[in-house]
């Protein structure tokens, strides 16, 4: 059987998922393994099988990978991105991929221009309980209200997720990425987004880091609808839960689950989430189409996009204190 040579670059965080449905593929042979700072590089990495590399770019010139599987913080991440368009490296990569949205237009220009895939991890759009949500309006009716419910765990010391220079944000661009993504993948892009911010110190007490604990965003739709996405860092462990509210029947989705309730609030389906590696399905998609020749066109760079708007109007109005349009930005880099 024909197998694609790739690398995984970076571990933290849900860098060792993907990892290991990357290794448990077998169309795929792990021929490099990157990370920067990752204290149990070499024991992972032995593990694995696989050559090991402190410099991710060099791990993707000297290993030579036909794909580059991608867990690498975003401000870590742009110069190996490059190298990667530049070589014809086909990427998957974790989100959030970019530090802002006006990085995330030259990420998805740099590799419209080379030609080459750059697809963004959808994990909850290839999960077979989810897979009722491709049509909610037959099973929903009018989807006229959706909550999103976020909790991130907090560290003691934030280190570079507190650099909102390197970070790009905080609680909801990190821990709230995947359910605004899933809002705007199912609902679309509201017309407005109003939102507040606030952080573990109190008024006049010195913060250690600038990225937010915890925000509040208000979406407002032309179609009679209206949003509501609350993310906050927590000292529990993270979770997130999504509720859409429609005319006939409401949905609620979780990590574990999606449910779907009567008019009554009776419980009418419910289906369990059975994956035990959740990028298993998306990294499958991703290299069968490289070995097909094809491009996996399921989720683009370019159609995470809208997510990224979402969430760049929403810092931009905590600064602003007034509604900001997402549209806007879209339009703005339709035209660059």
């Amino acid at each position: 059987m024909e197998r694609l040579r790739c690398g995984v670059l970076g571990l933290a965080g849900e860098g060792q998922t993907l990892l290991e449905a990357v290794a448990a593929n077998r169309a795929l042979e792990l021929v490099a393994l990157a990370d920067p700072d990752h204290p149990a590089l070499r024991e992972t990495a032995e593990t694995f099988h696989a050559p090991v590399f402190r410099d991710c770019r060099s791990s993707l010139v000297e290993a030579s990978p036909q794909a580059a599987f991608v867990a690498l913080p975003a401000f870590q991440a742009v110069d190996a991105l490059r190298t990667a368009a530049e070589r014809g490296i086909a990427v998957f990569q974790l989100a959030p991929w970019a530090i802002d949205f006006e990085a995330a237009v030259g990420v998805v220009q740099l590799f419209e221009r080379s030609g080459h895939p750059h697809v963004i991890a959808r994990p909850w759009r290839v999960e077979p309980a989810y897979e009722p949500l491709r049509e909610i309006s037959p099973l929903l009716g009018r989807v006229y209200a959706l909550e999103v419910n976020v909790t991130g765990t907090r560290v003691g010391r934030q280190g570079w997720r507190g650099d909102a220079q390197r970070a790009g944000g905080g609680t909801l661009f990190h821990d709230a990425y995947e359910p605004v993504d899933m809002l705007v993948t199912l609902c679309g892009l509201p017309e407005q987004v109003y939102a507040i911010t606030a952080w573990v110190p109190g008024p006049g007490e010195p913060r250690p880091y600038d990225t937010e604990d915890a925000m509040s965003v208000l979406c407002r739709y032309t179609q009679d609808r209206m949003v509501t996405i609350t993310s906050c860092r927590t000292a529990d462990v993270g979770d997130w839960k999504v509720v859409l509210r429609g005319s006939r029947a409401s949905a609620e989705i979780t990590p574990p689950r999606l449910r779907i309730l009567d008019g009554t609030g009776q419980k009418v389906t419910e289906k369990r989430v059975r994956q035990r590696n959740r990028y298993s399905l998306a990294v499958a998609a991703f290299t069968t189409a490289l070995l097909e020749g094809v491009h996996d066109t399921s989720s683009t760079a370019r159609q995470h996009l809208p997510t990224m708007a979402l969430l760049q109007a929403a810092y931009l109005s905590a600064k602003t204190g007034h509604p900001e349009s997402p549209a806007k930005l879209l339009d703005l880099a339709g035209r660059a």
